[in-house]
């Protein structure tokens, strides 16, 4: 039991060169209902990028790609406030529609680790479905019921309870059975980090380490 549990966290620690990107959606020179841009939060390097504002927290994440698509096809839409407290949302503008989609895909030899995000509500009290899938549709993260309170109120902040690490993320939010509300449900404040895929060679020398490690304390 203890040599699995040492060489376990000995395996964990391959994955030390970690960065983490918030996406705040802080876009200057925009206005409400606009389309929100597919490039915002690619290959994200800095703090600002031309009109673009983000938070990083211990550096970037040059090696993701983030899309953005509303259920059945075409682009968010992109608000400044009045989300409960959140500034800086994105959301689907169609009344009625089904929902949407954030997917986060990480180059070849990498993998993205999504963190949590914020949902808002522009109106009264709804319940929507989340759910976080890897880009096979297979299941990180069990579709849970989220209830956001009404406009006036703090937003929700949903956090994976189970690790949501893949090549490809993607975040789903069903507005399914609101009809005109379903365009008052925003997303704000998606945290990930990008996380290199050990070579199996540091597998193998990893897990050696932690039996030698376990001997010494013997």
């Amino acid at each position: 039991m203890k040599t699995t549990t040492i060489a376990s966290l000995a395996l964990a620690g391959l994955a030390l060169p970690v960065s983490a990107t918030t996406l705040t959606f802080d876009i200057v020179g925009i206005t409400n209902g606009v389309l929100l841009s597919q490039d915002y939060g690619d290959r994200v390097t800095s703090e600002t990028d031309g009109s673009f504002s983000y938070l990083l927290d211990g550096g970037a994440t040059p090696n993701v790609e983030v899309s953005y698509a509303r259920a059945g096809g075409g682009d968010l839409s992109w608000w400044n406030e009045d989300y409960n407290d959140l500034q800086g949302v994105v959301y689907n503008e169609a009344d009625g529609a089904a929902g949407y989609s954030i997917m986060l895909t990480a180059d070849a030899g990498w993998l993205v680790d999504l963190r949590g995000f914020d949902l808002g509500n522009f109106g009264p009290e709804v319940t929507v479905g989340v759910s976080i899938e890897d880009g096979f549709g297979g299941v990180l993260d069990a579709t849970a019921a989220q209830v956001l309170p009404s406009t006036g109120n703090p937003h929700v902040s949903y956090n994976p309870a189970s690790p949501a690490v893949a090549q490809t993320v993607v975040i789903n939010i069903s507005t399914v059975g609101l009809g005109g509300f379903s365009d008052n449900v925003g997303i704000d404040n998606i945290t990930f980090r990008q996380v290199p895929i050990p070579a199996p060679g540091s597998v193998a020398l990893s897990g050696v380490a932690g039996v030698v490690l376990l001997r010494r304390r013997r």
